[in-house]
């Protein structure tokens, strides 16, 4: 198949959704302590999802906000908007710093994430805000001091020029995901080990 169709065929129709229903999501008690204490985030209205942490635990975030798409037709747009475009996101982690996160090219990452229960990374969520053409808000809690990752991770992806010529304006929202991880231990730098999706608990968020 052509890589063109691949793209066509994985443009993406259906509305985010955005808010939190008690009947279908559950709440990630620890995602959501991190969230209180360690962001600037307004935790009366925005909740931690709790999400599978099978490894794939960031894109079962993103399929919270697309229940209809699988975790596999995920994997395979951001592979093919990576390998579409890898110079620019060479250049974006270069640029960013991301190198300093995720020290792997492109093209290693796309190859790695091909296998179930691999890492996505700092590179998946920016080719993410491309594939859904929108603005994804990475969250990173602010529980160690002095922790150069905080001010590197606590940042927006939004989607690229090429993606837009092809697809038009992006959508005019945020997609939140929030880096958690296990309790914070006194003399141990907390590390995240973890993604989960952020909803609003009410209609503005």
């Amino acid at each position: 198949m052509e890589i063109s169709n691949v793209i066509d065929f994985q443009l993406i129709t259906d509305a985010a959704q955005m808010f939190f229903d008690p009947r279908i999501h559950a709440i990630d008690h620890r995602a959501q302590s991190i969230l209180e204490t360690s962001t600037a985030i307004v935790t009366s209205i925005a909740k931690a999802i709790e999400v599978i942490g099978d490894g794939d635990c960031g894109f079962h975030s993103f399929q919270v906000f697309y229940p209809s798409m699988s975790v596999d037709e995920m994997r395979t747009s951001v592979i093919v908007e990576l390998c579409s475009h890898e110079q620019l996101y060479n250049s974006l982690a270069s640029q960013h710093g991301f190198d300093l996160v995720d020290d792997e090219t492109v093209q290693e990452h796309a190859l790695r994430i091909l296998d179930n229960g691999e890492y996505a990374g700092i590179l998946t969520l920016s080719a993410l805000a491309s594939v859904f053409e929108c603005v994804v808000d990475s969250v990173y809690p602010t529980i160690n001091d002095n922790d150069p990752y905080t001010n590197l991770l606590n940042t927006n992806f939004q989607p690229h020029p090429a993606s837009l010529a092809i697809n038009g304006d992006y959508r005019a929202f945020h997609l939140r995901i929030l880096w958690s991880g296990p309790e914070a231990t006194v003399g141990h730098d907390w590390r995240p080990n973890h993604f989960v999706p952020l909803l609003c608990k009410k209609m503005r968020c």
